[in-house]
């Protein structure tokens, strides 16, 4: 209120129809402002999502990982155990964040299996927010670094570019071997 009194004394060195505009305009928007006034956070964090280390699904899927059912653990991951660890110790380093004075951070196994379950089950991110007791925009950070960082890590390993022929009798060769045509020699020396 204190700028209102200020606004008003200026508007009214303008011209009087300008002037009733412009004091109607900012009547208008101081009494918004205190009928209507900004909807503030009074919390860091969500009350909700205090309770993610007892309360969550990573408890469930934690449990797993500790040498529950094997079936089980498979059925949840779509990986066993000792595979989801070597996945972790891959992308470990990539996805780890370090603790504040405000807050801890989410660990990387919890980031990984966050993940993990977001692309075998397709869930909404909404959805994944509330059955692991994480922010929705948190989970949408979450699993993009994990998916960059996987893709980092395993794609040179999985998808390594077998090494071309360096001339063209190996490619020959490599065409009469795997292609499995009897005729593959009388088609190469025509095309050449």
């Amino acid at each position: 209120m204190r700028y209102f009194i200020g606004d008003i004394v200026a508007v009214m060195k303008m011209n009087r129809r300008k002037a009733a505009i412009s004091v109607r305009a900012i009547c208008a928007y101081y009494l918004c402002q205190e009928l209507c006034p900004s909807a503030e956070r009074s919390y860091w964090v969500h009350e909700l999502w205090t309770e993610r280390d007892t309360q969550s699904e990573f408890v469930l899927a934690e449990s797993l990982l500790a040498g529950g059912d094997p079936e089980k653990c498979h059925t949840y991951f779509r990986m066993t155990s000792l595979e989801f660890h070597t996945l972790l110790m891959l992308i470990h380093d990539d996805i780890k964040h370090v603790d504040t004075n405000f807050r801890k951070a989410i660990s990387p196994k919890k980031r990984l299996i966050l993940t993990l379950r977001y692309l075998i089950t397709g869930a909404d991110k909404v959805q994944l927010s509330f059955s692991f007791r994480v922010g929705h925009t948190t989970v949408g950070v979450i699993i993009d670094e994990c998916c960059k960082a996987i893709w980092a890590k395993l794609a040179p390993i999985v998808l390594a570019r077998p090494p071309l022929p360096v001339t063209g009798f190996e490619l020959l060769l490599n065409f009469l071997i795997y292609g499995n045509v009897p005729t593959a020699l009388v088609s190469l020396m025509g095309s050449i």
